[in-house]
């Protein structure tokens, strides 16, 4: 995996980031192959979805140790508020296209460490996250795109990674979340 990902960076030679994987998957790197990749003068940040607070204080830790000025950006929509509390130099997932103040807000809130606003930040998301990351996970892009149309904000819910279609019911429950979301940002 790391001869791979060293080759992406000397073929291309411009800044990258790299996207840790959950823990189960395949396609995840060890904590030690982490800290590695980060000497890698192109690496600039990693998306750290280990999914386990655990994995990600361990990585956290072993990358800041090698390369303190690697930004590590927290990626799991369980994890967000503990993430941040931990340590983290931003947010990249998905659900930004659905939350961006909410996230904004606990970002803001995480850089001056004010847990209690952290917290608002995250109950405000807390609905959403809950319908949108649903079981089966593996829909979860495609729950973003249904919520986005439903809003109005694209013209079409289709997903070539999902071919569920979502029922009135799910469809309701996102419609719900999507208000509550709202109502507690405003």
């Amino acid at each position: 995996q790391g001869a791979h990902v060293g080759g992406i960076g000397e073929g291309l030679q411009m800044p990258l980031a790299l996207f840790q994987y959950p823990f189960s998957s395949p396609a995840t790197h060890a904590t030690a192959t982490l800290a590695a990749l980060a000497e890698l003068p192109w690496l600039v940040g990693i998306k750290e979805g280990s999914d386990s607070m655990t994995l990600y204080e361990d990585n956290l830790r072993a990358v800041k140790a090698v390369k303190p000025g690697l930004m590590m950006l927290p990626s799991n929509f369980d994890w967000f508020l503990p993430q941040l509390a931990v340590g983290g130099d931003g947010i990249l997932t998905g659900l930004a296209s659905l939350a961006p103040e909410a996230l904004a807000r606990l970002w803001r809130a995480s850089e001056a460490r004010n847990l209690d606003d952290m917290r608002v930040a995250n109950d405000a998301l807390y609905p959403l996250v809950r319908a949108v990351y649903a079981l089966p996970r593996s829909d979860m892009y495609a729950r973003i795109k249904q919520a986005l149309h439903d809003d109005g904000l694209i013209g079409s819910a289709f997903s070539r990674t999902c071919k569920t279609v979502f029922g009135d019911a799910e469809r309701g429950a996102l419609r719900l979340a999507t208000r509550q979301h709202h109502d507690r940002v405003e």
